[in-house]
């Protein structure tokens, strides 16, 4: 992939459960890092479920190769926020970069 092709401005999240001094656990999300990435829109769609509208949307960001991202990390991206379906390991032919394929999440 191209240098240019890494446009887009994404932060990768990871989540921190703190449990209260009552025993009641908290999920806060902080920033690990921001960075370019690429961005391809695999599919989407919008469904009625329960009757509420459920957006499906996936995404495939194309990272460098040194961004420490993990399967339970979260990326926000053009303010809304993805979960990670899977990480891709690097081919022989891209070893500078990795595949994320992610999904919106609903809030």
């Amino acid at each position: 992939m191209r240098a240019g092709a890494y446009k887009y401005n994404i932060a990768v999240q990871r989540q921190e459960v703190t449990t209260s001094a009552y025993g009641t656990d908290k999920v806060e999300w902080h920033t690990l890092c921001n960075t370019k990435a690429g961005v391809e829109y695999l599919n989407g769609g919008r469904e009625i479920e329960n009757h509420e509208i459920f957006f499906s949307w996936q995404i495939k960001f194309i990272l460098h190769s040194y961004v420490p991202v993990q399967d339970e990390d979260r990326i926000a991206f053009d303010g809304k926020f993805y979960r990670i379906l899977s990480i891709q390991p690097q081919k022989e032919t891209t070893r500078n970069q990795i595949t994320v394929i992610t999904e919106l999440i609903n809030e």
